[in-house]
């Protein structure tokens, strides 16, 4: 008669830690700069910081409208998610390694010029 309530960890292969060795692994690798660039967060209502040299922006506050002003990411960090903050799409591209659709940039872009008209009174 064989046994049909064997399970998954009856297994000689089952490794119950796995999971976590795995994720142990890529926190590592990401520590010891084999992972994506480091990044500098801000949290809500603190001075907003570049995400790529950490040079704050006085008078600029995360949860503000001056948000804005510059091309946002939101990115887990391992813990918790993280909002990057860059000065241009170009920016983040360099700083991330990836890339962004001319669309999105057009749209970014139109959208400071909106707001850039919009400090100095001019209607658009």
């Amino acid at each position: 008669m064989s046994n049909s309530n064997n399970t998954v960890s009856d297994s000689p292969d089952f490794d119950p830690n796995s999971h976590i060795n795995a994720v142990n692994a890529a926190y590592i690798s990401r520590k010891s700069g084999k992972g994506n660039s480091p990044f500098y967060t801000s949290p809500i209502g603190a001075t907003i910081k570049n995400a790529v040299d950490g040079h704050g922006y006085p008078g600029q506050v995360v949860g503000s409208f001056a948000e804005k002003r510059f091309w946002t990411v939101m990115v887990n960090n391992g813990k918790e998610t993280a909002k990057l903050f860059y000065d241009n799409p170009e920016q983040y591209e360099n700083h991330r390694g990836t890339s962004v659709s001319t669309e999105e940039k057009d749209t970014w872009r139109a959208k400071q010029e909106e707001y850039r008209r919009e400090e100095v009174g001019l209607d658009n």
